[in-house]
């Protein structure tokens, strides 16, 4: 069980890595409930490691994964590597490095300490120094008690790494009797903090099982380093001009843009921004796009510094996404153009039932656009907008009632919507003659007196 892991950030990828016994391996197991085969990226002596994405079983926030029949082999134990983007935390370079490195007391035919691998992470210099996070998963330790002997050795520094660390001049030993003690014999994965000094270009490490009378046996399977990235970074903002009306005069900025819902964001981030909001960002090429909003589209795009030669109405570009090199220390803006759709709507009237009322009798009022009859020319109008409709004939109103609306028009309890979609149309709305009953009653006057009497049917 990986107990209340907290992954606060979006996921980028996850990997367990698990060491078993080579003699009884299998890389078949079941991870929170999927059937997970794994692939062997090492072996030596009597122990092999295994490795498996399970990116796709991994959650942000908090939560338990299980680790489940691994018979019928033994499972060493399992460690679960999860890389997460947050923006709480600094942008890091973060490297895993998987490897079988035993390191047996008292068995002179297995290593112990100077024969054991110096691993080695490899990066670019920084002028200052650097806490970075080095994590082990180590296997296969034949005691808890901390007194057995077991050390870890670091060295961070530049030129040729080292081949071996233990004792030498420059390395320092961590974790001394502690590499297999924290959870248990067979499995642990111990955190130590380090220090990346100033212009180091690489950081190496060795475990050791001294020997002594107290020394301990343990395979290492994996690790990995988290080191801060030195990552500078300038000022991106995206600003937004809207044209409503169809007219090409861009007078909407970013307010409107943002009350309207347009937001900016980099190809290769899920976050999006508001318009006109400066962001930090590393400094380099990026790609801006943008939401896609219903009813509009992106006329083109200019770098503000170029304001001069160019405008919504005479773009620098035309297409997502737009190309932006960021500057360290430096303010950088471009601005996006965007134009409402437009089509055109008309109107039919359908009169069944017959006069006294003909189809040019009846006015449709279309809230906020105006009056409107069968006889007015098609009106332009933006795109998956809708309208609320009304109708009239005058002094026939009482004559007919509304029985359809068709077309891009609907009609439900009582009121009257006008869709315009994307392509417009016509809305058709049909009115019947109201009819009524007229009930007759026939007597016969059998005296002829012009009365009804009692008797007259």
């Amino acid at each position: 069980m990986i107990s209340n892991l907290d992954v606060p950030g979006t996921i980028a990828a996850a990997y367990l890595i698990w060491g078993a016994y080579e003699e009884e391996s299998d890389p078949s197991f079941v991870f929170n409930g999927h059937a997970v085969n794994g692939t062997e990226y090492r072996e030596a002596l009597d122990a092999v490691a295994y490795v498996a994405n399970v990116s796709s079983y991994v959650s942000t926030g908090t939560h338990s994964y299980t680790v489940e029949n691994s018979s019928p082999y033994t499972m060493l134990g399992a460690s679960l590597y999860v890389v997460y983007a947050s923006e709480d935390v600094d942008a890091s370079l973060v490297t895993w490095l998987g490897g079988v490195d035993t390191a047996y007391w008292n068995r002179p035919y297995f290593p112990k300490g100077p024969d054991t691998e110096v691993y080695s992470y490899s990066f670019a210099p920084v002028d200052y120094d650097r806490q970075a996070t080095l994590t082990l998963s180590v296997g296969g330790g034949d005691h808890t008690n901390p007194n057995r002997g077991d050390a870890l050795w670091v060295k961070s520094a530049t030129g040729a790494v080292p081949t071996n660390l233990v004792d030498q001049a420059g390395a320092t030993e961590l974790l001394h009797n502690l590499l297999t003690s924290h959870e248990g014999p067979e499995w642990d994965h111990p955190t130590v903090t380090v220090t990346i000094p100033a212009n180091a270009t690489y950081f190496a490490y060795q475990i050791e099982s001294p020997e002594d009378d107290n020394g301990e046996s343990f395979i290492l399977f994996a690790s990995s380093l988290t080191a801060p990235l030195d990552c500078p970074t300038g000022d991106l903002t995206v600003n937004k001009k809207v044209d409503e009306n169809g007219d090409g005069i861009f007078e909407g900025g970013n307010v409107r843009a943002n009350e309207l819902g347009f937001q900016w964001s980099d190809i290769t981030e899920t976050k999006m921004r508001d318009m006109g909001t400066p962001n930090e960002t590393g400094v380099g090429p990026h790609q801006i796009t943008e939401t896609q909003l219903p009813g509009w589209h992106f006329v083109g795009w200019y770098d503000d510094k170029n304001i001069s030669d160019y405008s919504c109405t005479n773009p620098q570009g035309t297409t997502l996404p737009v190309p932006v090199e960021v500057f360290e220390d430096q303010e950088t803006s471009i601005t996006l153009c965007n134009a409402r759709d437009f089509t055109t709507i008309d109107f039919d009237k359908v009169v069944v039932g017959g006069g006294p009322s003909t189809d040019q009798d009846w006015t449709f009022h279309v809230e906020g656009l105006g009056d409107f009859t069968e006889a007015s020319a098609p009106v332009s109008v933006p795109t998956m907008t809708q309208y609320m409709v009304t109708e009239t004939s005058g002094s026939y109103d009482n004559l007919y009632t509304l029985t359809n609306a068709s077309g891009i028009c609907s009609y439900a309890n009582g009121v009257i919507t006008l869709d315009t979609g994307r392509q417009g149309g016509t809305c058709v709305l049909e009115n019947t003659r109201n009819t009524g009953e007229i009930t007759g009653v026939k007597y016969y006057d059998h005296n002829a007196n012009g009365v009804r009497d009692d008797g007259d049917e």
